[in-house]
């Protein structure tokens, strides 16, 4: 019996029938064929493709990405940090030429980023609690910028990946978290407003 692989031909012998089947008359069936020990075949792709493609460092390309993100949060920061904070809570913005919200002036009630540039700022100044006071929603953005920028800049220098707990970190579940802080937030922002109570003056 002779087995046909491509540009292969193994020739396996068959075993010689038991006692019993002569003794039977059925020594002309042929006994089961002996197992051919192949060489075991290993897909090319498996030797050339790591399982994990995020495991290995980033290209020029790459670093410099991350350089520019990182270089974006930090002007960010110090932008804050220039700024002054407006002691009603709201119109930090204005130093920047920016126009005065009109959502807040037709309604007489803050839209939903009123007094984020007036958090960030008092974030970027180290008052962590003014910046939560006024808008929670500053004090969220300004910490992810540092974090971001840490993040970037570790990943600019040292080539490596971002962390696989980061790279995992944005999903669905985030996205609502996001629209009910924003939501939250407003709320905060619009309570203390119309009570009077939303600057540091």
């Amino acid at each position: 019996m002779s087995v046909y692989l491509p540009h292969i031909t193994a020739s396996v012998p068959l075993d010689p029938p038991p006692p019993q089947a002569r003794a039977t008359g059925l020594a002309a069936l042929p006994s089961a064929p002996r197992r051919c020990n192949l060489p075991k075949v290993v897909p090319v792709a498996s030797s050339i493709v790591p399982d994990d493609p995020l495991r290995g460092t980033l290209s020029l390309r790459g670093r410099l990405l991350a350089l520019a993100v990182a270089l974006a949060c930090l002007a960010a920061l110090a932008l804050g940090a220039f700024l002054r904070p407006d002691p009603r809570g709201i119109g930090t913005h204005r130093q920047l030429g920016l126009s005065a919200c009109q959502f807040q002036a037709r309604t007489g009630i803050p839209c939903p980023t009123c007094g984020v540039t007036t958090s960030f700022a008092h974030l970027a100044h180290g008052q962590v609690i003014l910046s939560l006071y006024v808008q929670p929603l500053g004090t969220v953005l300004g910490a992810a910028c540092i974090l971001a920028f840490w993040v970037a800049l570790s990943m600019a220098i040292t080539g490596q990946p971002s962390p696989r707990r980061l790279r995992g970190f944005f999903s669905t579940r985030l996205l609502i978290a996001a629209m009910a802080l924003v939501m939250l937030a407003w709320t905060w922002k619009i309570l203390i407003r119309v009570a009077g109570v939303d600057g540091s003056g």
